[in-house]
């Protein structure tokens, strides 16, 4: 049960680590423009 839960919590850690890295990367390529 609780290894269920920890894989759960580490997929939705992981899409939510993808889109604040995207974002930050987003971020920094427009203001080196």
């Amino acid at each position: 049960m609780l290894d269920k839960n920890f894989y759960i919590f580490g997929k939705y850690f992981k899409w939510v680590f993808i889109e604040v890295w995207t974002r930050f990367i987003n971020k920094a390529i427009y203001l080196q423009r």
